[in-house]
């Protein structure tokens, strides 16, 4: 456990230094757990409309290969850039600490949504269906195959 390291500019290198609290601060909102950590908002803060998504990851829970597979994940959604995807922002590998910072999306999960609807039209099936089906389409077209699609 605990086998993730991060890397740092050789001495002498030009080097702005990228951590998360420089750039981000905390709401005190939590969103969201996962089996690798929590997701909360935050707020940009030099640009203090800007709120986002962030998934926390602690590393001494992970082994070497959930290090890497992170970092995979990371690199997939780099390539995801797409309407109808949340967007990829940033990430930090820090000391103790992965950050994940992505688009901030209102509205909760789609499976909440339409639990709560009334009436749930074939209309609305389909143009659901379909915006997914765009979005899945251009995971496709790159490469990438997403294995655990669910409304939540």
């Amino acid at each position: 456990m605990g086998n993730c390291t991060s890397s740092a500019a050789a001495a002498g290198d030009t080097y702005i230094e990228h951590v998360f609290h420089t750039r981000w601060a905390f709401e005190g909102v939590e969103l969201g757990r996962g089996g690798s950590g929590k997701v909360v908002l935050a707020r940009h803060r030099k640009r203090h409309k800007e709120l986002v998504a962030v998934k926390i990851i602690q590393k001494d829970r992970l082994s070497k290969d959930d290090c890497e597979r992170i970092k995979k994940e990371v690199n997939i959604m780099r390539q995801l850039q797409h309407p109808n995807i949340a967007r990829f922002i940033d990430f930090f590998d820090e000391k103790d600490h992965m950050y994940v910072v992505m688009e901030y999306l209102e509205g909760g999960c789609l499976f909440d949504r339409i639990v709560k609807k009334k009436v749930y039209t074939e209309l609305f099936a389909r143009d659901l269906i379909y915006v997914f089906l765009i979005a899945l389409k251009h995971c496709h077209d790159k490469g990438i195959i997403h294995r655990d699609l669910k409304p939540e």
